[in-house]
């Protein structure tokens, strides 16, 4: 029996099981291409979404600075390495999608965005004047 690399075994037996059932075996093969296209479409549109969101591991993302002291990176694997999951952050504390949270040092402050670790008890202190290259690049 063909098996379909991401269908688990039992889903495919009972799936092949209810279209052998089918009395024309045309309507059977009709049956199993939807399903088949059905299923590969979900997985291509699953895989798009989350490629358009995800910041992967070793992935930087820039952020413009507006009359600050440089622009910020955001490293992926940096958080990744301290043992931080996405869902930690989103999207309670930022948005999916980039650009769409008003991240300002003010809100960062008051204990908002970076700010909710960034606080000198979870992670390093945001406000602290010392740590602003660590975020800030030139």
């Amino acid at each position: 029996m063909e098996m379909c690399f991401f269908f688990p075994e039992s889903l495919w037996l009972i799936l092949h099981a209810e279209i052998r059932m089918k009395s024309n075996t045309e309507e059977g093969e009709t049956i199993m291409k939807r399903l088949f296209v059905s299923a590969l479409a979900l997985v291509a549109s699953l895989a798009i979404a989350v490629s358009a969101f995800a910041v992967p591991a070793g992935r930087k993302i820039e952020f413009e600075a507006k009359g600050g002291p440089g622009k910020v990176i955001f490293d992926g694997q940096v958080h990744a390495g301290k043992g931080l999951k996405c869902s930690e952050c989103h999207p309670g504390v930022f948005k999916m999608k980039k650009g769409a949270d008003a991240i300002t040092m003010t809100a960062i402050n008051e204990g908002k965005f970076c700010g909710a670790c960034h606080n000198g008890t979870r992670a390093f202190s945001a406000k602290d004047a010392t740590n602003c290259g660590k975020c800030h690049k030139k």
